[in-house]
């Protein structure tokens, strides 16, 4: 029900109006009722934020102690406890690992 109220109302509670004039405007009036969230929409939305906010901080550390630190800082950053909890979530890190088409043997 609550994509169907979001799709009802429209974008921060304006929808067009019908207007069968031929200008090439769309009148817009203001609904008198916003659309409101379920707690599990709220809880949704939470995780998902959270969770790409995870994504992007990983990713930025990766990239700055890759780029900006000598070799043995950036060893001994990405291989701390808060440096494998990053690489965990790097999008960088993870994207060449997924498409690496080099087999190892054995």
């Amino acid at each position: 029900t609550d994509v169907i109220r979001l799709s009802n109302t429209g974008l921060l509670g304006v929808k067009p109006l019908d207007t069968f004039s031929p200008l090439p405007y769309t009148l817009c009036q203001r609904e008198k009722y916003y659309a409101s969230y379920s707690g599990a929409a709220i809880a949704t939305i939470v995780v998902i934020v959270v969770l790409l906010s995870i994504l992007v901080i990983s990713t930025l550390y990766e990239f700055v102690t890759t780029f900006y630190f000598p070799e043995e800082r950036k060893k001994s950053l990405l291989t701390s406890k808060v440096g494998r909890f990053f690489l965990a979530f790097s999008v960088y890190a993870n994207t060449k690992k997924m498409f690496d088409t080099k087999q190892t043997p054995g």
